[in-house]
């Protein structure tokens, strides 16, 4: 779809993360570089973290991306960590991004979390 329709999406993308983290969550959405995210999650079990994951799944799978009057179609996987304040934040990001790797790997547009 070329460089402009891929920016196009990664703002959108954006929007409707940081719409559904704020609106529905009550936490934080960041653009941790090129086309990732990271999205922080306090307070909340891994039961209710993987739910919350998963309807972020569905929902980018659904969303209408239309670039020039072409509909896009967009997935994401999702990697999660759950801390128990136990490691820094640099070993906390690891996990998160070892279960996201995990989660691509298994075939993409999929929510996979860190298993110790």
């Amino acid at each position: 779809y070329g460089h402009l329709a891929g920016n196009y999406v990664l703002v959108e993308l954006a929007s409707l993360l940081k719409q559904m983290s704020v609106t529905h969550y009550g936490n934080r959405v960041f653009r941790i570089g090129g086309e990732e995210f990271a999205l922080l999650i306090e307070n909340e079990s891994l039961e209710e973290t993987l739910k919350i994951a998963n309807e972020i799944c569905d929902a980018v799978a659904n969303y209408p991306f239309y670039y020039e009057g072409r509909r896009i179609n967009v997935s994401i996987s999702l990697g999660v960590a759950c801390s128990v304040g136990k490691e820094n934040q640099r070993e906390f990001y690891m996990k998160a991004d070892k279960a996201l790797y995990q989660a691509k790997e298994l075939g993409r547009n999929q929510v996979s979390y860190w298993k110790e």
